[in-house]
């Protein structure tokens, strides 16, 4: 009596190529989800940045509740951090219109705000942005504004520009 038995099954070989292909996607997997990781932090920065000019512009807009007067409102930027302020000089017809520290200009909320670790201005038009009101009038580094202003923040992968 003879037994003829086939044994069905991968060989080693097969395994091998099994294994080296999901490692290859699973790589592919990582790189593609740190590169969204980036574009992520890039847009949530310049939300910030615009929601901080907005800020400014719209507090110009508004009825000043303090006795003090104040001559606008702007946002500044230093380095990698940025922050909103009120123009209080005494004359405002005098005021140089730009953020010359703290005797006459007051930070709004003493919040500063800072750019992610891994990013960095690229561009600045402008370091300054003031809003005088009522109109409101927008004034760069202390002049008068231009059409637009181009900002870019730099990562290692790409730069938004707005």
């Amino acid at each position: 009596m003879s037994y003829n038995v086939h044994v069905r099954g991968f060989t080693l070989i097969e395994m091998l190529v099994v294994v080296a292909i999901l490692n290859l996607l699973t790589s592919l997997l990582i790189i593609y989800n740190r590169v969204g990781e980036r574009q992520i932090v890039l847009v949530k920065e310049k939300a910030k940045i615009v929601s901080a000019i907005t800020r400014a512009k719209g507090l110009s807009l508004s009825f000043p509740i303090e006795d003090q007067p104040i001559c606008g409102y702007g946002l500044a930027f230093e380095g990698r951090q940025y922050f909103l302020y009120r123009d209080l000089a005494g004359d405002c017809r005098a005021s140089d219109r730009v953020y010359s520290g703290p005797a006459s200009r007051e930070k709004i909320d003493k919040e500063v705000f800072a750019l992610h670790p891994t990013l960095k201005f690229l561009r600045l038009d402008a370091k300054d942005i003031l809003f005088v009101p009522p109109a409101p009038q927008t004034f760069l580094d202390g002049g008068q504004s231009a059409d637009e202003i181009q900002i870019s923040i730099y990562n290692q992968i790409g730069v938004s520009v707005y």
